[in-house]
């Protein structure tokens, strides 16, 4: 199983120091392939590419803190969402 991801989100996908894509995105998708007694193997790209790279079947399944939107929605089946969270920002007191 081909799993599509963009490694520059830590945790959820990301290179580690030995160069290795890692992360909670990685760890779902090797659930899922074992669920499938499939072999996973990780294809990292640039985020843009990611949804391309699904509907034109060069990957299986993609990964990577993508936000569910209507117009993702007309191109790709997503999953129930796995991680939620708000617009935050940081600023000096």
């Amino acid at each position: 199983m081909r799993f599509g991801t963009s490694s520059v989100t830590e945790p959820f996908s990301f290179v580690d120091e030995s160069q290795k894509v890692v992360g909670i995105d990685i760890e779902i998708a090797s659930l899922v392939a074992k669920k499938l007694n499939k072999k996973l193997e990780i294809v990292n790209m640039e985020f843009g590419s990611l949804i391309p790279a699904l509907a034109s079947k060069k990957v299986d399944m993609i990964g990577a803190c993508i936000t569910i939107t209507e117009e993702r929605s007309k191109k790709v089946l997503f999953s129930s969402p796995y991680y939620t969270s708000g617009i935050a920002a940081i600023v000096n007191k």
